[in-house]
């Protein structure tokens, strides 16, 4: 059986359903992702976790770090290699369109200490940082780049900057070296 020919086939309409609310989840950040102002905390405190990612995108990003034979390497990781590194973020809060909050409406030194607080203290934002230290690994590392990342942060805040240290260990699979 033959294939239509997609210029001769008459469009249908996408279907659709009502969405009522609490039953399914809407985001129109994801078309257009600057399409509103980057609001990290809701209106109950809880940070935003959409709106982490952002911020961590909107990240300077350095790593370094280098893969370590198995001989040189203690602590259990038989023979194989490990990739030890560290990855450093800053990113100026004053500067990736921040819509701070209505109790802060400014962003200044003290907010940044408050988002600080807030990524130090929840725990769901640990997986972000790794993944963004992640992806600037692979740069770094290529065909070599461990498919699990441990990582270690360390923030603080200086003024309207925040910093993100990452310490990065990892196991090389089948590194031929």
């Amino acid at each position: 059986m033959a294939r239509p020919d997609p210029r001769l086939v008459r469009k249908q309409p996408v279907a659709s359903a009502p969405v009522r609310a609490g039953e399914i989840a809407i985001s129109p950040s994801r078309a257009v992702p600057e399409a509103r102002p980057l609001r990290l905390f809701a209106a109950d405190g809880r940070l935003d976790l959409d709106a982490v990612w952002r911020l961590v995108d909107h990240a300077s990003v350095i790593v370094e770090g280098r893969i370590y034979e198995a001989a040189a390497v203690s602590g259990g990781h038989g023979d194989q290699s490990v990739f030890m590194g560290s990855a450093l973020m800053s990113v100026d809060l004053a500067t990736v369109g921040l819509d701070a909050s209505p109790n802060e409406p400014r962003v200044d030194a003290a907010f940044t200490q408050r988002v600080r607080d807030a990524l130090a203290r929840d725990r769901r934002t640990q997986p972000i940082l790794r993944d963004r230290a992640a992806r600037e690994a692979a740069r770094l590392l290529g065909p070599e780049t461990p498919g699990q990342l441990e990582a270690t942060s360390t923030l603080r805040a200086r003024g309207t900057l925040l910093l993100i240290d990452l310490d990065l260990e990892g196991v090389v699979e089948g590194a031929a070296h």
